[in-house]
C-alpha cells in the first residue's frame, strides 16, 4: 500500500526536524533541506497532491509499497538543486546519511534505490500538481510573514528544449530515420523493407552530403547545394511511399496491424511530409517562412525559435518563462509555455498575484514591457509601475524618470537577472532534459520549487544565526 509518508517514527531515530544542519556551509543542499524541516509539520496537503498521481489509473492499497509522497517531493527537490540526474540521486539516496534521514527511512533498514525507479516515480508527476505546490510553498512564507507579496521585480528568459540546432537537412534526416526505424521494427526484412539498413545508410550519407555542399564557398556553390538537397528529398520521398504501401500490403495478406501501431506509422509519415514539403519551400524555392511556422524539431513539436538578440546565441530553441520575485528573493510567481510574450503575459500575471496577495504596491520592469499608456493599464493593479521609456522621452517622462523613487525602484529591479542567472546556473532551467511539453512544464516548475527551498532555507538559518549570536 503506497502512503503519503511515514506516520510513525521507529525507535531511536532522529526526527526530520531534528536533523542537525551544517550552518557554516555556503552548499546548496544544506538551506534546501532546512526549508524541507520547516515544510515537513505542513506537508499534508503537498503529499495528498503527489500520492493522488502516483495512484492515477491504479490502486493505492494494492501492488508494491512503493516510494511515499514525501519521498517523491524530496527527490523532485535534490534533482533540480545543481541538476542531478537519477543515478546522482541514486547515489544521495543510498550512500548519504543525511538524505536517508530527510527520506524517512530507519538506519537499520538496508533498502535501496534504483535510477529506473525513480525515474519512474517522478516522471508520474504532473505540471498541475508542482504549480499547486509552488502555491501552497509561497503562501506559507507570505503567512508567515517572510514575505508580504507587494513589492514585485519580474522578468522573462529562455529556457530550451532537448533539441539539436535545426537545419533542413538535419530535420529531414530525423524524419526519415524515425519512420526507416519503425517500418524495420513492425516489417522486419519483408513487404518491400529487406533493404531497410541500406537505405538508413544512404540517408545518412546523402544528409553529410548536404553539410559539405555548404561549406566553403567557389563557383557554383548554390548550384550543389540545391542539386544536394534534391536527393535527399527525392530519397525521402521514396521511404515514405514505401512506408505507406508496406501497410496495404500486410493488410492485403489477412494480417492486422495492432492499431498503436498504425497511428505510429502515420505520425512519422505525416512529419516526413512535413519536413519534404518545408525542405522544397526553403531550399529548392528559396522561400521565407516566418519561425513561427517552421518545424524546428521531429520529436519536440512546439518548440519555439526565440530571437534574444543577446551575445554570444542570439536565437534559442525553447520557450520563455517569466519570473516575479518578492523583496526577500522568493519567486512568488511563474509561468511558461508556447506562444508567450513579454507583453501578453504581464497582465494575467499581475492578476495572479492580485488574487494571492492583494492590490500591489509596485512593481519595477525593464523596458521590454513598454508600451504607450502602460502605467495606466497597470494601475489597475499597481499603485506604482516602474518602467522606463523606450525611445526618446518627452517633459513628462523625464520628469518621472528622475524622480530619486525612481531611480531607486529602477536599479532594485536588476536584482532579478542575478535570480534569473542562479535559475539557470544552479537549478537546470537554462535547458530541460525531460521530453514532451507536459514535462518541459514541470521542470521549470521543480526548477523555481527548489530556488525557493534555497533561497528561503538561507533566510532561516540565518535567522538562527543571529539568534544564537544574541
Amino acid at each position: 500500500m503506497r502512503k503519503s509518508y511515514e506516520t510513525q517514527n521507529y525507535l531511536f531515530e532522529i526526527h526530520i526536524s531534528d536533523i542537525e544542519i551544517l550552518g557554516g556551509s555556503r552548499h546548496a543542499l544544506y538551506p534546501a533541506i532546512r526549508s524541507l524541516q520547516w515544510i515537513y509539520p505542513r506537508k499534508d496537503e503537498i503529499c495528498k497532491l503527489i500520492t493522488a498521481d502516483l495512484c492515477r489509473g491504479k490502486s493505492s492499497k494494492m501492488g508494491a509499497k512503493g516510494l511515499s509522497g514525501w519521498q517523491v517531493l524530496v527527490f523532485s527537490a535534490l534533482r533540480m538543486i545543481h541538476e542531478k540526474s537519477f543515478e546522482d540521486l541514486e547515489v544521495y539516496a543510498n550512500e548519504m546519511p543525511l538524505v536517508r534521514q530527510l527520506l524517512e527511512i530507519p538506519s537499520f533498514d538496508k533498502k535501496r534505490f534504483n535510477s529506473k525507479t525513480l525515474q519512474g516515480n517522478l516522471s508520474r508527476i504532473s505540471p498541475e500538481t508542482i504549480e499547486e505546490i509552488n502555491k501552497l510553498f509561497q503562501g506559507w512564507i507570505v503567512d508567515s510573514g517572510y514575505e508580504d507579496g507587494k513589492n514585485i521585480r519580474a522578468d522573462s528568459f529562455a529556457c530550451k528544449r532537448p533539441i539539436h540546432y535545426p537545419t533542413d537537412q538535419s530535420i529531414l534526416w530525423d524524419a526519415s530515420r524515425t519512420l526507416i526505424n519503425l517500418c524495420l521494427k513492425i516489417f522486419g526484412k519483408e513487404y518491400g523493407w529487406r533493404q531497410g539498413d541500406y537505405l538508413f545508410a544512404k540517408n545518412k550519407r546523402l544528409c553529410r552530403d548536404v553539410s559539405q555542399s555548404k561549406r566553403g564557398g567557389g563557383k557554383g556553390k548554390a548550384h550543389r547545394v540545391k542539386s544536394a538537397y534534391r536527393k535527399q528529398i527525392k530519397e525521402a520521398k521514396k521511404i515514405l511511399s514505401k512506408a505507406l504501401s508496406g501497410i496495404t500490403r500486410y493488410e492485403s495478406e489477412n494480417h492486422k496491424l495492432n492499431q498503436n501501431m498504425v497511428n505510429n506509422i502515420i505520425w512519422a509519415s505525416v512529419n516526413l511530409g512535413e519536413c519534404i514539403e518545408q525542405t522544397e519551400r526553403r531550399a529548392i524555392k528559396g522561400e521565407v517562412i516566418e519561425s513561427k511556422d517552421k518545424i524546428l524539431s521531429v520529436f519536440e513539436k512546439g518548440t519555439e525559435w526565440i530571437n534574444r538578440g543577446k551575445f554570444p546565441m542570439p536565437y534559442e530553441f525553447g520557450h520563455r518563462v517569466f519570473l516575479a520575485e518578492g523583496k526577500s528573493g522568493i519567486i512568488l510567481d511563474y509561468s511558461t509555455g508556447p506562444k508567450k510574450s513579454d507583453l501578453s503575459e504581464l497582465v494575467p500575471m499581475l492578476k495572479r498575484l492580485k488574487e494571492k496577495y492583494g492590490h500591489l504596491e509596485m512593481i519595477s520592469l525593464d523596458k521590454g514591457y513598454w508600451r504607450k499608456n502602460v502605467r495606466k493599464e497597470l494601475n489597475e493593479y499597481v499603485d506604482r509601475p516602474v518602467i522606463a521609456k523606450k525611445g526618446k522621452m518627452n517633459e513628462e517622462e523625464r520628469t518621472i524618470q528622475n524622480d530619486p523613487a525612481f531611480k531607486k525602484d529602477r536599479r532594485w529591479r536588476s536584482g532579478v537577472e542575478s535570480l534569473i542567472s542562479s535559475c539557470v546556473r544552479a537549478n537546470g532551467m537554462g535547458r530541460c532534459r525531460d521530453k514532451g511539453l507536459n514535462a518541459y512544464r514541470r521542470w521549470v516548475g521543480l526548477g523555481v520549487f527548489s530556488r525557493n527551498l534555497i533561497t528561503f532555507g538561507r533566510i532561516l538559518l540565518e535567522e538562527e544565526r543571529k539568534k544564537e549570536a544574541a
